[in-house]
């Protein structure tokens, strides 16, 4: 949904990005996964948190996708310069010099406008793609294999184990 985004809000780098092969799973996934903790500067991070936390999923996902664009506006004229081997690390670490402050910096995440109708259209979108369905069809049959796993673990008493301890699975 993040590379629709891009190609749509800042179609410039997403055309830059397609012509060098950047993919967003090479950055992005980091910055998602880890809520951007591991990539941004710390003081940017508790803010990104504070407003996580104060919206929570009430919002679609909206804030994780503007602290995205935010970042790569930010960023865009440096990274349009930039070749494949050096666009990533700079994606991986984002400079302490990110906006001239935390407040100017999430003045400008909340200032990247999102419906909530605008991301549900690209999460359709994303799913009628080869990647959403393959994504879909994996998580799918991750829920599927852990259903089937816990259906056959079995529970024995403490007296059936060696030292009397309760043992899973057969």
């Amino acid at each position: 949904m993040l590379q629709q985004l891009i190609q749509r809000r800042l179609p410039d780098l997403g055309e830059y990005f397609a012509k060098q092969g950047i993919q967003t799973s090479m950055y992005a996934n980091q910055w998602i996964l880890t809520l951007y903790s591991y990539s941004f500067p710390f003081d940017r991070v508790t803010r990104i948190f504070d407003s996580f936390l104060h919206d929570g999923a009430q919002t679609e996902g909206k804030l994780i996708f503007r602290v995205a664009l935010a970042v790569l506006r930010l960023v865009r004229p440096r990274l349009l310069q930039l070749a494949f081997d050096d666009i990533l690390p700079m994606l991986r670490r984002i400079p302490e010099g990110l906006a001239s402050s935390p407040d100017a910096f999430m003045q400008l995440v909340f200032s990247e406008r999102l419906t909530t109708a605008e991301i549900r259209s690209l999460r359709e979108e994303y799913r009628d793609t080869d990647e959403g369905k393959a994504v879909l069809a994996g998580s799918e049959a991750g829920v599927l294999e852990r259903r089937e796993g816990m259906s056959s673990l079995t529970m024995v008493s403490p007296a059936q184990t060696p030292r009397g301890h309760a043992m899973r699975g057969q």
